[in-house]
């Protein structure tokens, strides 16, 4: 939300901008105990969903600093995300009676694709086939150091070899 720190003449002397909802500004407002100090006020523009329109809050500084500072919890504070029947330890057992008792739909988890599935997504290659036959291959283990090129030439020589072996 950018943020205006105007002076008495209407001239902007400071200007920050972040992300945010609303917008305010920061205006020097006069006070009136006191007729020659004047304070700054903040301005805040903001959409109220419960009137569907848009409102107008001026605050002092010291009312506004207030305001964030409550939302910071105490030194060592333990916060809870979740209590109740969405807690760790309940979730499980009482959710899904929850679910029943709104007569809602019980939402299940997506299965996580297996290593099969994301390989061929990422090489384009059926990793449990075959390069040497074409057949699907059962998963017994796994070898470091020969690559998937070279394992035809090496299939080819072993069974010339044998060849050459049986004829002799």
């Amino acid at each position: 939300m950018p943020i205006f720190v105007t002076t008495g003449n209407g001239a902007s002397s400071l200007r920050s901008s972040s992300s945010g909802a609303g917008k305010s500004t920061l205006r020097k407002k006069p006070n009136m105990h006191d007729k020659t100090s004047t304070t700054l006020a903040v301005i805040s523009h903001y959409y109220d969903h419960r009137t569907q329109q848009h409102r107008r809050q001026v605050l002092s500084q010291e009312e506004m600093l207030l305001r964030y500072i409550s939302h910071i919890p105490s030194r060592h504070f333990k916060m809870v995300r979740y209590y109740g029947f969405l807690s760790n330890r309940k979730r499980g057992e009482l959710l899904p009676k929850i679910y029943v008792a709104l007569e809602m739909e019980v939402k299940t988890k997506p299965t996580k694709p297996g290593y099969a599935t994301l390989m061929k997504q990422f090489t384009h290659v059926d990793p449990y086939q075959c390069v040497l036959c074409g057949d699907q291959m059962v998963f017994s283990s796994a070898e470091v150091g020969s690559r998937a090129e070279v394992l035809p030439a090496q299939r080819r020589e072993k069974l010339e070899k044998k060849r050459w072996l049986l004829a002799a």
